[in-house]
């Protein structure tokens, strides 16, 4: 989803989760992060995987990258078991770097046909120009829905 700055991009990602039943587990990542890591890590405690502590002090704390997506991905294979789903918004979008997109787009890889996590991104139109390059071709052919706010007119 894109959007100029101040359409309520972030607002409607709230409203949407506020929707979802108690099947589906999310993650609303507004924070800026620098790493993978610290993504994993967020995603880890927002679905109750790991705890603030088990990150700030635990064993967690200096777990690698390898450790971190192991984790994610023992989680998420034990959705299929369930029934339940993870939903992933990851705010301001635009500002992630190549890299760090495509470790996003590894994370729902190699758990079946129908992967239990949905990853949504959400920023500004330059994200659909970073999504186009070259560099993500296999991340812009898995989207499966766009949508593009705009302001909403005076009538």
């Amino acid at each position: 989803m894109t959007g100029a700055a101040g359409l309520g991009k972030t607002t409607l990602c709230r409203a949407v989760l506020d929707q979802l039943d108690r099947r589906t587990l999310t993650s609303l990542v507004a924070d800026k992060f620098i790493s993978t890591e610290d993504l994993l890590k967020t995603l880890l405690t927002d679905f109750g995987v790991i705890s603030h502590d088990d990150v700030e002090r635990g064993m967690l704390k200096s777990a690698s990258r390898a450790e971190l997506a192991a984790a994610l991905h023992d989680f998420l294979v034990s959705l299929a078991a369930l029934q339940t789903f993870a939903v992933v918004i990851i705010d301001d979008a635009q500002d992630l770097s190549i890299e760090v997109l495509g470790e996003i787009r590894a994370f729902a890889e190699d758990i079946g046909d129908e992967p239990p996590l949905q990853i949504v991104l959400v920023g500004r139109p330059s994200l659909d120009k970073t999504l186009g390059g070259a560099a993500l071709r296999d991340w812009n052919q898995r989207v499966s829905t766009r949508c593009r706010l705009t302001p909403i007119a005076a009538e």
